[in-house]
């Protein structure tokens, strides 16, 4: 049986997204612990006694670099600079030598961010050319450097603050180091920057004198490098948390004066909002509002009730000057008001420096920036994202269950557009994941429609189709599934069976009514349609009828043709009228033969049963198979096999010499004629016929024993029958991995003709 089906997705998904309402639970630092690049929050290193001059290394990076160096060189460069950095802490040098370093760094980041304006202005208002910036290895390039940079320098910038005596230069050198070390901790694909910056964090809060925060810092840093005893930076931080609990740490630098005083905190706080909420009633006061605001986020106490407070104004702070939390709040907005592709940037700027502190979780607003890339249509991103929030253990249940959900839709939705095997298997996992955490949703219907479609297993595959809850809402989805689960079952079955075959037909013919109108005009279901109607339908020469109007349509593929072929030799089996295929394949408005079609047809006509109907049909397409050789040859073969069994051995063998007078080369037109020649009498033709078989065949094939075995009986009955001796003897010489009868049969010509063992031919 031969049948063809699209195996493409339901028509009618419902797309819809979870939206979580803003939690503010705290939750403490938990990063995957990878190996980490050399960082200066571990003890510097002494220079090597001819080592070269820190700030002439660093010189020698800024000079080797331009606004045309790669994204890589970039990367490349902002990678090695931590040694340079190491070096200069670790050699002592002068403050005006630091400046002169710190400076330097400063211009290498200049040069990374330049960068990314440049390619940035080349894109444009293309947003497909931003979309594949932000998809490559050079925004991970840029990303990497434009944080790594202020990440050195901080580290300058804190020892110079450590070296101050002016508490002016010490508050400003602090802010600048914690601004650096903040970009820095939240680098999620690149951990060495992320607790490299948070140990960072931790010495600017013993320096502005904050110990509780500074421990708080280092006892997460510790808690999250748990797995990895051997990271630098859990070393680091370990002998920072004894000295501290000995009372050995350095003296802490005195913070501002009430810069982390907790009434002067509420104060500003409570004043921060009562003027953004003036700012909502008469449009005053904003401006103030969020100067305040910012007071509170440089003194570090930012936190989650904080963001959430603020996020509650974003109409009247999304347009100041809120620092890196700007890019967050004008994401929240720009989501808010449904500009969702606005939003992925600002969410992708934020990310890429992402600022925190610990108790920061920004687990919800990694979700909606992957909800927004799916609304943005950026299905691969917005899958990548989900499954990044579904690798942390962590993770809320009802956010996991919304995340879960998020990654189907975006396979589905990727599926739809541009499918490849590793996306239907990435979807295939997607729905199933769905299907177990939610199976209650009315999405799950549409997860029931991917597994049933992709199953290799029937059974399997009608039952989730007989689970979904409501196939209305999926477009005839389901019932073109269910159709095409039978095709594909009926495919399977061998026409002789016919019980079955009937079975599985009518259950195919139930299916298709219940296909929607445009299914049913689908050449291809309808093709497959009448195959079961070929084999179960009570009257054949309506099918026939059928078969003739949807061949005449004209606008059917390939592989519907062969469905319709397959059909009508079915009907005219069951009619009894197989004269009727080669009348129809000869007819005018046939066309030419292809091969396709004869090799549906010379299996069925091998198989007639009456001899003179199947060489009535091989005559009939002999002038067919002028242009097919090869169809040639099989049709002519058989033809000389059915004359043989109907004892027609004289019109056999004028059959296989005009076969092998064509074919010259086809090995089984010289069997056929060394057959035929045998039981004609042709014994001298037979036996050179023969002798071209073995003398070309292996030893081991059946062909090469029936020709020994008929060589050495021809001769023995000749005149001469020690001319056998000689073909014995080869036999012997190379035994064959043969049946026990033929060697049993060699052994009796061997008695009978009591050849010697120095017989040669």
């Amino acid at each position: 049986m031969t049948t063809s089906r699209r195996t493409g997705l339901g028509t009618a998904f419902v797309l819809g997204v979870i939206a979580l309402a803003l939690d503010a639970s705290a939750a403490g630092i938990a990063k995957r612990a990878q190996p980490a690049a050399a960082s200066p929050a571990a003890p510097a290193a002494q220079a090597a006694p001819n080592a070269p001059d820190p700030l002439t290394q660093a010189q020698a990076v800024l000079a080797g670099l331009s606004p045309a160096s790669s994204t890589h060189d970039l990367a490349h460069a902002a990678r090695g600079y931590g040694s340079i950095v190491d070096a200069a802490r670790g050699a002592g040098v002068s403050d005006g030598y630091m400046k002169k370093l710190v400076h330097v760094t400063t211009e290498l980041h200049k040069l990374a961010t330049g960068k990314l304006m440049a390619i940035e202005d080349e894109a444009g208002d293309n947003e497909g050319a931003l979309e594949q910036l932000y998809r490559s290895a050079a925004w991970d390039d840029l990303s990497f450097a434009m944080a790594a940079f202020p990440y050195w320098r901080s580290w300058l910038e804190l020892t110079l603050a450590e070296r101050s005596t002016r508490g002016d230069e010490r508050i400003r050198l602090l802010k600048h180091a914690r601004r650096g070390f903040r970009a820095a901790s939240l680098q999620i694909f690149q951990p060495s920057l992320v607790y490299g910056g948070w140990l960072g964090l931790g010495f600017v809060a013993i320096a502005e004198g904050n110990r509780p925060r500074a421990i708080s810092i280092f006892e997460n840093l510790d808690t999250a490098l748990a797995g990895d005893p051997g990271h630098p930076v859990k070393k680091a931080v370990g002998e920072q948390l004894r000295l501290m609990r000995e009372n050995k740490a350095p003296t802490p630098i005195a913070a501002p004066a009430g810069a982390n005083d907790a009434f002067d905190a509420g104060r500003l706080r409570a004043e921060a909002f009562a003027l953004l909420e003036r700012q909502r009633a008469t449009q005053a006061g904003g401006r103030e509002g969020v100067a305040k605001l910012r007071q509170l986020i440089d003194a570090g106490l930012m936190e989650m009730t904080l963001l959430s407070d603020i996020l509650g104004y974003q109409k009247e702070v999304v347009r100041e000057d809120l620092g890196i939390w700007g890019e967050l709040v004008g994401a929240e907005f720009a989501f808010t008001s449904e500009q969702y592709y606005t939003a992925v940037q600002k969410y992708q700027k934020f990310f890429a420096q992402e600022p925190g502190a610990p108790g920061m979780n920004f687990d919800r607003f990694r979700y909606r920036h992957a909800v927004a890339c799916l609304k943005s249509n950026l299905t691969d991103q917005a899958a990548t994202l989900g499954e990044k929030l579904l690798r942390n253990p962590k993770l809320e249940a009802e956010l996991r269950n919304a995340a879960i959900k998020l990654v189907y839709i975006a396979r589905a939705q990727r599926e739809q557009a541009k499918g490849t095997p590793e996306s239907q298997q990435a979807l295939q996992q997607a729905a199933q994941r769905f299907l177990s955490a939610n199976p209650g949703d009315p999405d799950a219907d549409g997860a029931r429609l991917i597994l049933a479609q992709s199953s290799g297993d029937t059974t399997t595959a009608l039952k989730l189709l007989g689970s979904v809850k409501r196939p209305d809402t999926l477009g005839g989805g389901v019932q073109t599934a269910r159709f095409f689960l039978i095709a594909r079952e009926f495919a399977k079955f061998d026409p002789g069976a016919s019980t079955q075959y009937s079975g599985i037909a009518r259950q195919g013919m139930n299916a298709f009514d219940e296909l929607p109108a445009e299914e049913k005009r689908n050449p291809e279901n309808y093709a497959a349609y009448l195959q079961m109607r070929a084999v179960s339908d009570t009257v054949p020469e309506d099918v026939v009828k059928a078969i003739d109007l949807a061949e005449r349509k004209g606008d059917i593929g390939s592989s519907a043709r062969k469905a319709l072929l397959w059909a009508r030799i079915r009907c005219y089996e069951r009619l009894g009228q197989p004269e009727r295929l080669a009348a129809w394949l000869q007819q005018p408005g046939t066309g030419q033969l292809e091969g396709w079609q004869l090799e549906l047809v010379y299996p069925w006509v091998k198989a007639l049963p009456d001899g003179d109907v199947k060489r009535m049909m091989t005559a009939s397409l002999k002038p067919l198979l002028a242009n097919l050789p090869d169809m040639d040859r099989r049709f002519r073969l058989m033809e000389i096999t059915s004359l043989l069994a109907d004892r027609r051995n004289d019109e056999a063998y004028e059959a296989a010499a005009a076969f092998n007078k064509q074919y010259p080369k086809a090995g089984d037109g010289w069997v056929q004629l060394a057959r035929t020649a045998r039981l004609t009498n042709r014994t001298a033709e037979a036996e050179s016929a023969w002798k071209v078989i073995t003398d070309r065949t292996d030893a081991d094939s059946a062909v090469w024993q029936e020709g020994m075995l008929a060589r050495i009986e021809m001769k023995s009955e000749s005149t001469d029958p020690q001319a056998a001796c000689p073909l014995v003897a080869d036999v012997k010489a190379h035994p064959p991995k043969a049946p026990p009868e033929f060697t049993a049969q060699i052994a009796v010509h061997d008695a009978k003709l009591g050849c010697t063992p120095a017989a040669k031919e």
